[in-house]
């Protein structure tokens, strides 16, 4: 009976070495398949997605989206900032380009638009207007802190202890501009359970739009 036991277990270990050398043997024959076949273009699909631009990169392409941009006469002395910008797959036809998406906010306007950009040469591929309201960048969440820490009220919570956390982009409050941009903060007790205020900062115009307890 032992024996029998003994066997199994050793036929299973033997099967799944097997199993991961078939696999490993597969992966490599995957990477090193010759230019041209359908495995090396899907290892280098995944690769491109993988690969995240450089700081040099980035400052870059902002500058070129930012150029781009203010070319059009509406937009030449209007507020605009980068959003986000990141690596994405190639589009269809340009499998050898090195694609960018740059998401660009114009306050003045109160529009997003995404430039999808060649990230060698900054060629602009294709613009689009965007719809909602994409996500705050890091730069904004540090305008809105600096908002709240400057309101005396506010600056006072946080000298006692309280936390601030949130970020998050909302809808306009009452009776504000439904064009502008507005971000939401939480100002939680020192021990993090306890809700002190809730507080929207207008990106637009750089003020509190609202502050309420809850």
């Amino acid at each position: 009976m032992h024996c029998s036991k003994l066997i199994g277990v050793t036929m299973s270990i033997l099967e799944l070495v097997v199993f991961v050398s078939i696999g490993t043997s597969f992966m490599a024959r995957a990477q090193t398949a010759p230019a041209g076949t359908g495995t090396s273009v899907w290892q280098g699909q995944i690769g491109n997605q993988q690969e995240s631009l450089t700081p040099d990169e980035r400052t870059r392409l902002s500058e070129q989206a930012l150029t781009h941009l203010r070319r059009s006469l509406s937009a030449k002395n209007q507020r605009l900032r980068i959003l986000s910008i990141r690596r994405v797959p190639p589009e269809k036809g340009t499998v050898d380009t090195s694609i960018a998406s740059v998401v660009v906010f114009n306050y003045s306007q109160g529009k997003a638009t995404r430039l999808i950009m060649d990230s060698s040469n900054g060629a602009v591929i294709r613009e689009e207007r965007l719809r909602g309201r994409p996500q705050a960048s890091e730069e904004e969440r540090q305008d809105a802190r600096q908002v709240i820490r400057a309101d005396p009220e506010h600056a006072r919570m946080l000298e006692a202890g309280g936390v601030l956390e949130g970020g998050f982009v909302v809808d306009a409050p009452m009776r504000q501009s439904m064009r502008d941009r507005f971000i939401q903060f939480q100002i939680l007790t020192s021990n993090r359970l306890g809700l002190q205020r809730v507080v929207i900062v207008n990106l637009t115009n750089r003020r509190i739009a609202e502050s309420r307890q809850r």
